[in-house]
């Protein structure tokens, strides 16, 4: 069993970078650490990234401007497809937005997306490709894809969470 690299709470939130898919569907209760004044459930959002520095950088921003949202971490594609498998499996909710990086060593975002939009049952959750590439070839590839948008690295909470329409 691999450890979660950070296990947090912040802002009534579980926060993880998960190496062990299972335990997101597993030991996440949804509404675990709400504050009981809220009403609607927070935001779920899977970001899948291998860089380290990329994820820490999303969390640090989401710690500043007190983003209330549920943040899973993945470091490859595959362990964001388990944790997917694992929370459909449980009928946990599925993520309200997927981010993945655009370019990975072993799955490019690209392919996640496509293997995404593939499956009925994950066609209604909004999924995005993130790069530091401000290309235009970039951009086009990742909404050919089936990717809903295409976010610019460095991240921020207001473009995940009210994205402007890209296709």
């Amino acid at each position: 069993m691999v450890a979660p690299l950070i296990h947090r709470l912040a802002v009534y939130r579980c926060y993880r970078v998960e190496e062990n898919p299972a335990s997101v569907a597993k030991t996440h209760n949804r509404g675990a650490f709400r504050d009981h004044r809220m009403q609607a459930p927070m935001p779920v959002i899977f970001y899948i990234d291998d860089s380290r520095d990329d994820l820490f950088y999303l969390e640090y921003i989401r710690k500043k401007e007190r983003v209330s949202v549920d943040l899973f971490c993945f470091a490859t594609a595959e362990a964001a497809l388990a944790a997917l498998e694992d929370r459909s499996a449980e009928r946990a909710a599925l993520p309200d937005v997927l981010i993945a990086d655009l370019y990975m060593p072993l799955d490019s975002g690209l392919a996640l997306i496509a293997r995404l939009r593939a499956q009925d049952r994950f066609k209604t959750m909004r999924l995005c490709v993130c790069s530091g590439s401000d290309a235009e070839e970039d951009r086009q590839r990742a909404l050919v894809a089936g990717a809903d948008s295409y976010l610019q690295k460095p991240l921020d909470f207001a473009a995940i969470l009210h994205p402007k329409t890209s296709r």
